[in-house]
């Protein structure tokens, strides 16, 4: 779960850079990187990052609050 966790940070992490540069610059790097705001690629990227967002709550509920990505114990 360890992998999955970190997995999803990133990604969530990519997308809220992402939609910053959007409201503060109008530039959606995905949109550009796949080619359009209508590719289907793009479309699957933001179902991938909400899902990486929704891990992310499970695992800070069922933690109480803690996000432990470190390998100690």
């Amino acid at each position: 779960m360890l992998v999955i966790t970190l997995i999803s940070l990133i990604m969530l992490i990519a997308g809220a850079v992402n939609w910053f540069m959007v409201g503060a610059f109008e530039f959606n790097f995905f949109a550009w990187f796949f080619g359009g705001d209508d590719a289907l690629a793009l479309r699957i990227l933001y179902a991938v990052i909400g899902v990486s967002a929704v891990w992310i709550v499970y695992v800070l509920v069922s933690n109480k609050g803690r996000l432990n990505v470190s390998m100690k114990k």
